[in-house]
């Protein structure tokens, strides 16, 4: 008789990017202190927000600094993912195996087979302008996605999008380039992430991008 695989807390954060580390630490402040179901976390709230807040002005200053800025970000990640990698290890043992309660937690569970799970639907958290013709685009990390798509419509003078037409493929959340638009002219920008057992996520709620 096969035994059901023990739930495990996914780690990606101490290995993927600043942002994913960022945001899944924010998740377990929000969410694991204060839950009934942990009742003795292993690191103090007040030691992981302010680890968490020197990752952050580290990153800020990076930059804007060389290569001693860089390490010192780095060393501030290596110190916050410990923090984080105590508390997952921690919630997988008090959790019991119960999804729910691991998940109540903030932190993310490893999947227990092969099979991928469907995609989450990102969230875009930013657009500007970067010249004539130009927006960047900042979407929220989404697990396991191999790559993000974006679409985009135009927007006439009273605001009214057009059809969606497709922007390309791209392989990083932060800081897509989107390249030959029409200068002056608003865009309705949407996004989703490109993996997992369906394929893709649902699109993203539309951001409006207005011409400066």
């Amino acid at each position: 008789m096969n035994e059901t695989p023990r739930l495990r807390v996914l780690l990606d954060f101490t290995r993927g990017t600043d942002a994913l580390l960022d945001s899944t630490t924010e998740d377990v402040l929000d969410n694991l202190y204060g839950n009934a179901a942990f009742p003795t976390p292993p690191v103090v709230e007040a030691d992981l927000t302010a680890a968490l807040d020197l990752f952050r002005e580290r990153k800020a200053a990076m930059a804007q600094g060389g290569t001693a800025a860089t390490a010192a970000k780095n060393e501030q990640k290596r110190v916050l993912a410990g923090l984080m990698r105590t508390l997952a290890l921690y919630v997988q043992e008090t959790s019991v195996d119960v999804l729910s309660t691991l998940l109540s937690s903030g932190f993310r569970a490893a999947s227990t087979n092969r099979a991928q799970s469907p995609l989450s639907t990102p969230e875009i958290r930013r657009i500007r302008i970067d010249g004539p013709g130009q927006r960047i685009v900042d979407v929220s990390v989404v697990d396991m996605a191999k790559c993000y798509e974006v679409n985009i419509a135009l927007l006439d003078a009273a605001g009214t999008p057009g059809p969606y037409t497709t922007a390309g493929l791209f392989t990083r959340a932060r800081g897509i380039r989107l390249s030959n638009l029409t200068p002056g002219q608003g865009y309705l920008i949407q996004a989703r992430a490109i993996g997992g057992s369906t394929g893709y996520s649902n699109w993203s709620d539309a951001v409006a991008s207005l011409p400066m």
